[in-house]
């Protein structure tokens, strides 16, 4: 393959690795290590996706988590976006987070950190 055919290919590639869940539910690491965006959508209900504790199992994990829906979608993760204990990424409409596990600074030591845009008013 040429390179000018992989970027296109890659991309196709990632477009096509979308979860959607209409309800609340919690991810296991063969969701988080297959699929690319994970996509909340539901009319009338908050959605809480619950991501597996960061660990080597889902390490360079890389996921866009948005919200395609009128409804608030909340991504929780263990010991993750940088404040240690559980923590929450809230999406309202429109909005997006991209969401990556990483080995932290002590060896060993796995976290989930996330990146939320906030589309301007």
């Amino acid at each position: 393959m040429s390179v000018d055919n992989f970027l296109p290919y890659l991309q196709g590639a990632l477009k096509a690795k979308v979860l959607t869940k209409t309800a609340m539910a919690t991810l296991t690491n063969d969701e988080v290590m297959r699929n690319f965006r994970i996509r909340g959508s539901h009319a009338s209900a908050a959605i809480a996706l619950t991501f597996p504790a960061a660990s080597a199992a889902n390490d360079g994990a890389i996921l866009i988590v948005e919200n395609t829906n009128a409804a608030v979608v909340t991504a929780v993760v263990t010991e993750g976006f940088g404040n240690g204990g559980n923590d929450t990424l809230t999406l309202a409409e429109g909005e997006a987070a991209l969401v990556y596990s990483a080995e932290t600074d002590t060896v060993g030591t796995f976290a989930w950190y996330g990146i939320h845009n906030e589309p301007a008013a």
